[in-house]
């Protein structure tokens, strides 16, 4: 008896998961132009990070502003390469915030090597430092660089994971202003 009950269940689980699986029939095309011309959007995450100077930061700091948040490292080559845009984008669109979120583990990503590469470069953008690991958890980054899209209200407009080039990077940030 036991061993039936265990196998309806599992029948019903399959059923279930293939029925999930499948795509929802929609004859409506003023619903699919609808869906292409107003993207998806979901409220971001607040968490707390630190400046250079051990202050703590928020993202609700910067709710206001369009946001552009960047989950980067100095280990990772596609986070050095993608920086110069990011600065570039930072100069063209001064009321952009660029959050630039460093995966400060302690061992291999220190403050310190972050800083010295940041001022070696002369980056001008925010630049802080995730100890704790609370934003990278929040936003479930789990590959560098990681950006996101925020606009003026908190809800986060798009997201990439990989390296964004400037145009990619200037067509997101209109998406947010």
């Amino acid at each position: 008896m036991k061993n039936k009950l265990i196998s309806l269940l599992l029948a019903l689980l399959m059923l279930f998961v293939l029925s999930a699986c499948e795509a929802p029939e929609n004859n409506s095309s003023a619903a699919e132009s609808q869906a292409e011309s107003t993207p998806m959007k979901y409220q971001s995450y607040d968490f707390t990070v630190w400046d250079e100077n051990g202050n703590t930061v928020h993202l609700s700091d910067f709710i206001g502003k369009p946001i552009v948040i960047n989950f980067w490292a100095t280990w990772c080559g596609y986070c050095k390469q993608e920086m110069p845009d990011f600065q570039k984008a930072s100069e063209e669109f001064p009321d952009v915030v660029f959050l630039m979120v460093n995966a400060t583990d302690g061992e291999t990503e220190t403050v310190e090597k972050a800083s010295a590469y940041i001022k070696e470069n002369n980056y001008t953008f925010t630049v802080v430092y995730d100890k704790f690991y609370d934003a990278i958890n929040a936003y479930s980054v789990r590959a560098f660089p990681t950006t996101y899209l925020i606009d003026r209200e908190g809800y986060i407009v798009a997201a990439t994971s990989g390296m964004l080039d400037y145009e990619s990077l200037k067509k997101g940030i209109e998406m947010i202003r």
